[in-house]
């Protein structure tokens, strides 16, 4: 089953637009999510029917030492809360 995902790098966890991290995401259609970093860049993908996702990113434009951050939201099936609610770094 295909399930609609959003891919986020950032280069910050901690705010956002001067708020303050994590933000509930439960408006944005990924209840009991929370959006962890400050996204610089927003990939809207979708796994294929083994539930598996590639995530193109390239980093030819990123200076030497700096710290990126990500977090991948799928919503999840309705009546069911999410079990991925927190970002990788």
């Amino acid at each position: 089953m295909t399930a609609p995902t959003m891919f986020v790098l950032g280069v910050r966890n901690h705010t956002w637009s001067g708020a303050a991290l994590p933000i509930h995401m439960g408006n944005s259609g990924f209840p009991g999510c929370f959006l962890n970093i400050s996204y610089t860049k927003v990939f809207g993908l979708a796994s294929d029917n083994t539930g598996r996702l590639a995530i193109p990113v390239q980093t030819t434009n990123v200076p030497p030492g700096a710290r990126l951050c990500s977090q991948i939201m799928v919503p999840p099936r309705t009546g069911q809360r999410s079990p991925y609610p927190r970002a990788t770094n």
